[in-house]
């Protein structure tokens, strides 16, 4: 059994978890996430991506946090789910996936809606 190399709480900080994978031996060790990469930071979308190609190319172990739960309830209501998700850092996330300017006049579902698109092949990291 290899030692485990475990990160979490990235918060969309891109810059920091690229500094931190440059530590992780990629042969020696089993690279963790234990969840809350998303919301705030400088690029939650940016994380997103770079975990999945992770997962995808390495035995990497991906954990949902409180966050990525917010999100994919979210995309479930988005709705019901906007404000409290926007107050947890939420809409970095958002625009971050969309890789624009979110458009205030957009409504929560036409967000979620863009949203799902773009998250579609990483609900099967949780």
């Amino acid at each position: 059994m290899k030692p485990i190399f475990a990160i979490g709480d990235v918060h969309g900080e891109i810059s920091l978890l690229e500094k931190m994978l440059k530590n992780w031996n990629k042969e020696r060790e089993q690279l963790l996430f234990v969840g809350d990469l998303i919301d705030r930071g400088e690029n939650p979308g940016a994380v997103l991506r770079l975990v999945k190609k992770l997962y995808d190319e390495a035995d990497v172990v991906v954990l949902k946090g409180n966050h990525e739960a917010m999100l994919l309830d979210w995309l479930k209501n988005p709705a019901e789910k906007m404000s409290y998700y926007i107050s947890q850092g939420g809409m970095e996330t958002i625009q971050s996936l969309l890789l624009e300017n979110v458009d205030d006049l957009a409504t929560p579902e036409e967000l979620a809606k863009k949203s799902y698109g773009r998250v579609r092949g990483f609900n099967r990291l949780y």
